[in-house]
């Protein structure tokens, strides 16, 4: 088919020839100037029909979907513009198989190529006529019409049909397709109207298949001529329908300056037709970055005079304007405390790019306007929407376009901005209340009555969206007092302060170990109501507000499994009781204002959990470090006691009494009256002094040495503590006396060379021994006696005169000296002992009693460094 209707093609060229120039003819005659026309004339008709009949043949070959048999896609001769109007000017496919459609397009092409010779010949049988001037050579040479005069004002019309039907002079109505049957020229040179209007249906049938074939542009030449003939006519909506297919074929092929001529042309179209919303988007579509300068001034500023008034019709109003190209915007979140990160979103295939912040934190988001229209206008509002990101996916998938009611915050301008040309820069303000990850979704121009709607799914950038996370929480919980005091029942006084936050409820856990009790708050000890755990809800409060909860705890003494059994080491901590207090909280920012029609009370309120410890004093609140007797008189003592305080705040001790067996205090020999109510803090020593004579007779009692304090902390609270004094050798030293009151006795002083020195070198000392209460024994009159010094070998390592005998029979004082070598390092506290009794001894023999005396300690340090020297040796 392909092959034939290029051989016909070719035939009908050069017959033409032939017929209308005589070409390859003898003439036998001169032909008149009449009849040159004629033959012309003929020549030019029988072209025409012959093409028409090959399209007509050719029709039969073709398929298009949803064309019956009866309307072919070439279109019938009744239809003004060569197709129906129900038809879809814009299919460009023909039949469903590859191979077949390859056969197809090559034949519309060269349909188009016969319709396209038509169309001339048509053209010149109208100039050869002298009815009418050909309309369409007139139209085609001269300046439209409608640009000759002003341009009006724009004022709101009736919508017209969409296709004014034109009859069409002919001899007969409804004819068939089929050319044998019906003349292409019947009744068109009856009237200029007639001729353009066959004229449309061949230029339309052209157009088709120029369209089919692919060939856009060529389509599009000819569909421009028919829109001015149209607009020469006033049939605006056909004209508009002309116009459409030119002004996507212009910008899709990047012909920015004949796109902005169809903007222009079927703008002077629709703005006559009535339509306001398709006048609208012609509007928008005139100005752009592709069109900035290629619009002449005045027929911008005319075209934005005309947008300024349809803007403000209140049809518009009822629309949703999306995208314009008049109006670039570019969204950019400025930098927040969290940083920024990035993702992809699969479900629209773009990347998402989060600021991340925290509740009450000011989020700025700076818009970039830019405007192509040449003037400036005045917008009544712009705004950003800001979806929640699971309310944004829901929306994507369903289909549904963002609108304000969708939103989680609408962000306003404060005031309505003018928008001039070229790049506009404003600033927006947002405190997130509440948390999760919210897009910017949209961005909302207001211009008097149209909204325009910039979506981001649609824009070619990436998705901006800020992830709010909860803010710190600014809620303390205070527990008084610090610390329990072990075997006590104490008050306990819970402060929460709620800070900046608003609290909207709460739970107070009370949590004790073992050991500990605890009353819930604001109930009577004296109830019996001692529980481990408990729990009270925390009423709610505003900013700064406080809430005081007491309790009370008592504690008892715990002796862990280890020491029960004696397997717990002296260096091991003894465990530690506790009471926590732990405040869970549901909590709002500051700045959060409660609103009846505000998405923020829909979200959930933060979380928060506070925890306070108060533990029980591993060690009582005073211990006695040192507790020393001094002789001061022949039947008098002093007793020394120094205290150390081990509680983290300061107390007091208000009352204290001394009670030692087989003494009293003397009078007047309590001197520590000064020291009553004098604060002392952790860490600090209190020595406290009494002088105490012996009892005798009635007055002595039996006991173990205590001191009895009273102690007062900061609120005036009182405990009373039993301290144990350490006076064994004190009592063990008078239990011996009054035992052996009546033997022998001996006064030894061990004194040291040195208070320190290294491991392993030798220390001089030196034994004072005073044996002048040494009885002699019956029937002699030496006295002779043998001692000896003892020592530990994991302590002192002795050597010297260690051992021997001593002659006290006229001499009764005696110094011995000794060499002792320090084994470990450390504090030393162990010396040699002294061992002396009678050289003779006998059963009856009174013990010989030692009062022995020695330092306090010594100090054995360790090798810095040693110096050796090694030298081979022969082994044999």
């Amino acid at each position: 088919p392909v092959e034939l209707l290029h051989r016909s093609y070719a035939f009908v060229q050069n017959m033409y020839k032939m017929k209308a120039f005589g070409l390859g003819i003898i003439e036998t005659k001169t032909l008149t100037d009449e009849e040159e026309a004629a033959r012309k004339v003929d020549a030019e008709r029988w072209a025409l029909n012959f093409c028409w009949d090959v399209k007509c043949a050719a029709d039969k070959f073709f398929t298009v979907l949803q064309m019956s048999e009866e309307q072919r896609m070439l279109g019938r001769l009744d239809s003004e513009d060569g197709y129906d109007d129900e038809d879809d000017e814009h299919i460009t496919s023909l039949s469903a198989d590859p191979k077949v459609e390859a056969i197809e397009k090559r034949m519309v092409a060269k349909v188009g190529e016969l319709l396209e010779f038509a169309r001339l010949r048509y053209l010149r049988l109208g100039d050869f006529q002298d009815a009418f001037e050909n309309p369409v050579r007139k139209l085609s040479n001269n300046v439209p019409s409608d640009l000759m005069i002003g341009w009006k004002p724009w004022i709101a019309e009736d919508d017209g049909p969409d296709i004014e039907k034109v009859e069409i002079v002919s001899p007969k109505q409804n004819f068939p397709v089929a050319s044998e049957n019906v003349s292409l020229l019947d009744g068109v040179f009856v009237s200029a109207f007639a001729y353009e209007s066959r004229y449309l249906q061949l230029a339309g049938a052209v157009a088709r298949c120029n369209r089919l074939a692919g060939r856009r542009r060529l389509a599009s030449r000819h569909q421009t001529q028919m829109a001015e003939i149209y607009m020469n006519r006033e049939d605006y909506n056909s004209a508009t329908k002309a116009l459409l297919p030119i002004v996507d074929v212009c910008a899709t092929d990047g012909w920015d300056r004949c796109h902005f001529w169809h903007l222009f042309r079927l703008a002077c179209c629709q703005r006559k037709s009535g339509k306001i919303p398709a006048y609208l988007n012609t509007l928008t579509l005139c100005f752009g970055s592709h069109l900035e300068g290629m619009a002449p001034k005045a027929a911008a500023e005319a075209l934005q005079k005309d947008f300024e008034a349809v803007i403000s019709h209140p049809q518009v109003s009822e629309l949703r304007l999306g995208i314009s190209s008049f109006l670039e915007t570019d969204l950019t979140i400025e930098q927040t405390s969290g940083g920024k990160s990035s993702m992809l979103l699969n479900f629209v295939r773009k990347k998402l790019l989060k600021s991340i912040c925290k509740v009450g934190e000011n989020v700025r988001i700076q818009l970039t306007v830019r405007s192509y229209l040449p003037n400036a206008i005045s917008a009544a509002k712009i705004s950003i929407l800001l979806v929640s990101f699971a309310k944004y996916e829901e929306l994507f998938h369903n289909r549904e376009l963002v609108s304000v009611d969708d939103a989680f915050a609408n962000i306003k301008l404060d005031d309505s901005p003018t928008i001039e040309p070229g790049d506009n820069t404003y600033e927006f303000n947002w405190t997130p209340m509440s948390t999760g990850t919210f897009t910017l979704s949209t961005v909302q121009m207001k211009w008097n009555e149209g909204c325009f709607h910039y979506d981001s799914a649609v824009l070619r950038k990436p998705l901006l969206a800020i992830e709010v996370l909860p803010s710190d929480p600014t809620q303390t919980i205070e527990l008084n007092p610090l610390f329990l005091i072990p075997g006590h029942v104490q008050d306990v006084r819970i402060t929460f302060n709620a800070g900046s936050d608003i609290i909207e409820e709460g739970t107070v856990e009370l949590v004790c170990s073992d050991g500990l009790q605890v009353v819930p708050p604001g109930t009577d000890p004296d109830s019996g109501q001692w529980v481990e755990t408990c729990s009270i809800d925390l009423p709610p409060c505003d900013t700064n507000g406080i809430s005081v909860l007491k309790t009370s705890v008592k504690s008892r003494l715990i002796a862990p499994p280890e020491q029960k059994l004696g397997h717990l080491l002296n260096d091991e901590p003894a465990n530690v009781q506790s009471m926590k207090a732990r405040v869970i909280t549901s909590y709002r920012h500051k700045s959060y204002s409660a609103s009846s029609d505000s998405k923020q009370n829909e979200m959930p309120c933060m979380k928060s959990t506070l925890e306070a410890v108060v533990t029980t004093l591993d060690k009582p609140a005073f211990t006695v470090d040192e507790c020393r007797t001094y002789s001061c008189a022949e039947d008098k003592l002093l007793i020394t006691i120094v205290l150390h305080c081990n509680t983290p705040v300061p107390f007091s001790i208000k009352e204290w009494n001394i009670e030692l067996p087989g003494l009293e205090v003397a009078d007047g020999g309590d001197m520590n009256q000064e020291l009553f109510l004098y604060p002392i803090s952790e860490g600090e020593q209190l020595s406290l002094a009494f002088t105490c004579a012996y009892m005798t007779g009635d007055k002595y009692k039996e006991g173990e040495p205590v001191l009895k304090l009273v102690l007062q902390d900061e609120f005036g609270k009182t405990f009373n503590q039993v301290l144990p004094l350490d006076l064994y050798f004190f009592y063990d030293q008078m239990r011996k006396d009054k035992e052996f009151a009546g033997a022998s006795t001996i006064d030894a002083e061990l004194t040291c060379g040195d208070s320190d020195g290294l491991v392993g070198a030798p220390v001089s000392f030196c034994l004072k021994i005073d044996a002048s209460n040494v009885l002699s024994r019956k029937d002699e009159t030496n006295i002779l006696l043998s001692y000896e010094l003892i020592s530990d070998d994991t302590d002192w390592i002795i050597g010297g005169q260690v051992k021997g005998i001593l002659d006290c029979s006229s001499n009764k004082n005696h110094n011995i000296e000794f060499v002792g070598i320090p084994t470990c390092p450390g504090i030393v506290k162990l010396f040699p002992t002294l061992c002396i009794q009678y050289e003779t001894s006998v059963e009856d023999s009174a013990p010989i009693t030692v009062h022995f005396r020695h330092p306090d300690f010594f100090k054995s340090l360790s090798f810095v460094n040693h110096m050796a020297l090694a030298c081979p040796v022969e082994l044999e």
